[in-house]
């Protein structure tokens, strides 16, 4: 028996068979249209439309035979792609290339067989269309060109078939990376689902620092970086399928830098979250290279998993591994997995959102004055203006709810006109009333100082209320002055505007007294944890002794806050801390109880006295 010979383009043939998409594919009528034709045109049993694979021949179309496909290695056809002309074999038993085929010596063999290569556009042969019989046939030089006729049908067929599936291809594919987009993730995710009985599992990825790149070195650059990123995560996921027997997984770009890896496995839902989806954010970890440099970003994580037999509806599985990763950078984790409080806790945020957008519009935002008292004179020597808001539907939202909402929302400047508005006219109206030189202080948000427009604005709040800046201090926080660039010199372009600046939460995070220099502040404000740790502990009171002193050194003042008992204020006096404020003294004033307080205050001049 003969074999067939390779094709002279063989790699050439086979790249384009499979770049067809067409093998292992579902029944096609128009191709069965052909073969049905040929059989009764040409009176034979048997039809096919046989496609020539590296090592098989698959029968696209196929009547009169019960298989879909034979080993290339007795077929016919791998002889007919290689002919110049259509491949005829009148007699198979009498022919010495197939007498001993087993396709031939088997009972009903084959004993006729003519094939008509079906071509690619290129002309390469990627098949046959051919007829078979099991007793002998002549076949005419007429029969030959008909049978080809027939062939060019089937591969003008072949070229639709390509065409269709590229279009597919490009809709459910990014064009940059050649991973699957949103289009074809949700797909997957919805066709994984019916198919498995293991646990589905979706990974939220979000690169951290991508935007920098666009901005600083263009979109090319960025595009170069994205690429980089797929191939990053597909190398992970490779090497963690290596070790995870049962376990597939695809990754899909679904967004500018948004990435996600949907996998089904046999393991826990802990593995996933702890080890797949930790291995991918690790994988970011090390640095990119664009511009012969080293670029740093990383990544956060959100985890969506089902459990074994649960249908995962994909657009429901996809949202939710987004909230996952929401709360994630929300609280500065590298992985989260869902949870259905997670779901309740984006939906109160949302209609926080909502019913803030409407209260910066009408008045709902206001502010609440804390004193801030001398501790050796005893005098009220400024307040902390802090926001507040009391709204119909969602009664008293906490600062520390609808502050961060306002950050990300673009509402904070009108939250910050609103509270310092309020402390501006306050403070003109207590001094005018009890004739007594105050301050008020407000705080600034990390949007406000990244955004150049802040400074203007103070200007004109000054300017309106007809106020020295001197007496609006404002109050940034320890961490957020460490961890952006450029935040120093922004700081000494607000004191250039006459505005005293106070270090706000120090000994909240990681400090460091031997940065306290080269910020441009008049106060630090030490952190109301480490206060009410200080007459408890030694350690702590030591720390406070040393702020206090390399503040005196470096002409600063401290206040410490969150005092609440008596017996803090002597030992904050022995440390030469210069103010305090807290609820010993007072809880938060309404505007309109400032006047009041303070005249009562006043009247009893002792720093340890208290006005309920």
């Amino acid at each position: 028996m003969n074999k067939p010979p390779l094709h002279p383009k063989e790699q050439d043939r086979l790249q384009s068979l499979h770049a067809h998409k067409i093998l292992d594919t579902g029944q096609d009528q128009a191709f069965d249209d052909l073969i049905q034709l040929a059989s009764q045109l040409f009176d034979v049993p048997i039809a096919l439309v046989s496609l020539v694979d590296e090592d098989r021949q698959w029968f696209k179309a196929c009547v009169g035979l019960d298989l879909k496909e034979t080993g290339r290695d007795v077929s016919f056809c791998g002889h007919a792609i290689c002919s110049d002309e259509t491949f005829v074999v009148e007699d198979a038993a009498k022919d010495e290339r197939f007498s001993d085929n087993p396709l031939v010596t088997q009972a009903d063999g084959i004993r006729f067989y003519a094939g008509a290569k079906v071509c690619d556009g290129s002309g390469l042969p990627l098949g046959t269309l051919c007829l078979i019989d099991h007793k002998p046939h002549t076949f005419s030089e007429e029969q030959q060109q008909q049978l080809e006729q027939l062939a060019r049908q089937a591969g003008r067929q072949l070229a639709l078939h390509r065409l269709l599936a590229d279009l597919s291809h490009a809709s459910d594919h990014d064009e940059l990376t050649g991973l699957l987009n949103r289009r074809g993730l949700l797909a997957e995710i919805d066709q994984a689902s019916v198919e498995s009985d293991q646990i589905q599992a979706v990974v939220y990825l979000d690169v951290k620092r991508f935007k920098s790149i666009n901005d600083a070195y263009g979109l090319a650059a960025g595009d170069q970086i994205l690429e980089q990123i797929a191939d990053r995560l597909q190398q992970a996921v490779s090497q963690m399928l290596r070790h995870a027997n049962g376990t597939t997984a695809q990754i899909a770009r679904i967004g500018g830098d948004e990435f996600v890896a949907i996998l089904c496995t046999r393991h826990l839902a802990d593995w996933v979250q702890h080890t797949f989806a930790q291995a991918l954010c690790e994988a970011m970890d090390e640095p990119f290279t664009c511009n012969n440099q080293a670029h740093y970003l990383g990544a956060r994580a959100g985890v969506m998993t089902s459990l074994p037999g649960q249908r995962l509806e994909a657009s429901q599985a996809l949202s939710n591994a987004d909230i996952a990763l929401h709360q994630a950078k929300h609280l500065g984790h590298h992985v989260m997995r869902f949870d259905h409080v997670m779901r309740e806790q984006i939906a109160l945020e949302m209609q926080i959102e909502t019913r803030l957008r409407e209260a910066v519009v009408t008045g709902g935002i206001t502010a609440a004055f804390e004193p801030i008292l001398d501790l050796h004179t005893g005098k009220v020597c400024g307040f902390e203006a802090l926001a507040r808001w009391n709204d119909p539907e969602l009664g008293r939202v906490r600062p520390d709810q609808f502050i961060p909402i306002a950050e990300r929302a673009g509402l904070i400047d009108r939250v910050f006109q609103a509270v310092a508005s309020q402390a501006l006219t306050v403070c003109k109206a207590v001094t005018t009333t009890v004739q007594q030189d105050l301050w008020f202080s407000v705080n600034l948000s990390k949007a406000q100082l990244t955004d150049d427009r802040l400074f203007d604005q103070l200007i004109d709040l000054t300017n309106k209320h007809s106020i020295d800046p001197g007496r609006m201090h404002l109050e940034v926080t320890e961490s957020l002055v460490a961890s952006c660039d450029g935040m120093i010199d922004k700081l000494h372009r607000l004191r250039k505007l006459g505005h005293p600046l106070m270090l706000d939460d120090f000994g909240s995070g990681t400090s460091s007294l031997s940065c306290l220099k080269a910020y441009p502040v008049q106060w630090i404000k030490i952190d109301r944890q480490l206060t009410d740790a200080a007459d408890k502990s030694l350690q702590y009171a030591s720390i406070i002794q040393a702020v206090a002193d390399l503040a005196t050194n470096l002409g600063m003042n401290l206040v410490a806050e969150g005092v609440e008992e008596a017996d803090t204020i002597p030992l904050l006096q022995s440390m030469e801390v210069a103010a305090a404020q807290g609820w010993y003294w007072s809880k938060p004033l309404e505007p309109g109880q400032v006047a009041n307080w303070l005249i009562e205050h006043n009247r009893r001049g002792d720093t340890q006295s208290r006005v309920a």
